[in-house]
């Protein structure tokens, strides 16, 4: 596994574990809105992160660079920073076609 992916990975986790200790230490949920708005918050956590992880692999699979594209997608206004990635992105890279071997 690759030290950028797994450091990444271990952001993710940590933000989902705050998310929680978050979440749960608020006063403002009742019972009922504490497990219904955690669940919430956890699930558009990870759709964020997933979105961010997305950001990074196709960052890297086109020959861009991946901590750039992330980080900009990070900061603006999430949606509207993944959906400017999809429209502004490079184009795919593509592999070199191995020369037809002659026999």
């Amino acid at each position: 596994m690759n030290l950028g992916i797994f450091i990444f990975s271990m952001i993710i986790l940590l933000v989902c574990a705050a998310a929680v200790l978050l979440v749960a230490a608020s006063a403002v949920f009742n019972a009922l809105g504490l497990l219904w708005g955690g669940l919430l918050f956890m699930a558009l956590t990870c759709v964020y992160g997933g979105s961010l992880a997305w950001v990074w692999r196709d960052a890297r699979a086109r020959g861009a660079t991946a901590w750039a594209s992330v980080l900009m997608v990070a900061v603006t206004f999430w949606p509207m920073g993944l959906l400017i990635w999809v429209a502004c992105r490079p184009g795919k890279k593509t592999p070199l076609a191995a020369p037809p071997v002659l026999s």
